[in-house]
């Protein structure tokens, strides 16, 4: 079994060192982040360019990665298993910024020859994923989605990004390939503190 956990880490370096006390306590193998704090420089670390989206290989045991690439806002892992992605899509850029790049993730996925998991901070609300609305990024996630034939699997309607004078929401989404997502078991949104806005989503395969 293999444990991950995804998460946004709002650029807070006492969120990334608390990730450390997590990844210790739930026995975690992976670690799909956005935003976060800096980059570490290991062979265990993968990050896009913008330093807004990483994947962190907690538990080199337990995982083999077998190749890895990375364009704007997202980062991927090949494993014997499974494609992985880590995404990051900002609030601040344009829609249409949001349509390019959703659409050059669509087109890695579209290559990728094995099953996919998909995770990360869209910043997109949707009914799908157990928020009150979908707005126009949702429904572009949604849509994304379907044409890659990739499952929601947040399951209920607890909030993910918890700020102060701020409306809770669903922002942290996981997606993944009818075959993979069979397998996955126990996703969950975390109460822990995390040291960020974010809560952790914690699951296994």
């Amino acid at each position: 079994m293999t444990r991950l956990l995804q998460g946004n880490l709002n650029r807070c370096a006492l969120a990334q060192n608390l990730l450390h006390q997590r990844i210790f306590e739930d026995k975690i193998d992976i670690c799909l982040i956005c935003e976060q704090h800096l980059n570490i420089q290991d062979r265990t670390w993968f990050a896009d360019k913008s330093g807004t989206a990483a994947i962190w290989i907690a538990n080199t045991k337990n995982v083999t990665v077998d190749s890895s690439g990375c364009g704007p806002g997202y980062v991927w892992i090949k494993t014997p298993t499974a494609y992985i992605m880590s995404v990051y899509l900002s609030p601040n850029e344009g829609i249409s910024v949001f349509r390019q790049k959703m659409a050059n993730i669509e087109d890695i996925i579209d290559k990728f020859n094995q099953e996919v998991i998909v995770a990360g901070d869209f910043n997109a609300k949707s009914a799908k994923w157990g928020a009150d609305f979908s707005d126009t990024r949702g429904n572009e996630v949604a849509d994304f989605a379907a044409r890659l034939d990739l499952i929601v699997l947040n399951t209920g309607n607890t909030t993910t990004f918890r700020r102060p004078g701020y409306q809770e929401s669903i922002l942290d989404i996981t997606l993944a390939t009818p075959r993979i997502a069979n397998m996955i078991e126990d996703w969950t949104v975390s109460e822990e503190y995390s040291g960020s806005d974010h809560q952790y989503v914690t699951f296994s395969i």
